[in-house]
């Protein structure tokens, strides 16, 4: 199944949509929605993830300096909350 977006008006599908320059804005008046088919949602600035949100183990904030610096974010199945930082030292 392919995915779609409609930006100026030209409605772009593919399986795999990229900007190759310039930027893309969603000026949405309800809510976005992303429906990932795994467990993890990413956000990548030049490929690399600083922002990722997995249903399993929670939310990871990575150092923009050193991805291996991260805290993390989650909650068991009974509600417990844990916020753990891993840095790393060298």
């Amino acid at each position: 199944m392919g995915t779609s977006i409609t930006k100026d008006h030209h409605l772009w599908t593919r399986d795999t949509i990229k900007n190759v320059s310039g930027d893309v804005t969603l000026d949405i008046a309800g809510d976005l929605k992303l429906d990932a088919g795994g467990p993890d949602i990413k956000f990548l600035v030049g490929g690399t993830s600083y922002l990722e949100w997995n249903a399993t183990t929670g939310l990871k904030l990575a150092s923009a300096s050193d991805t291996g610096d991260y805290c993390q974010l989650s909650v068991s199945t009974h509600g417990a909350t844990t916020l753990s930082t891993v840095p790393i030292l060298l």
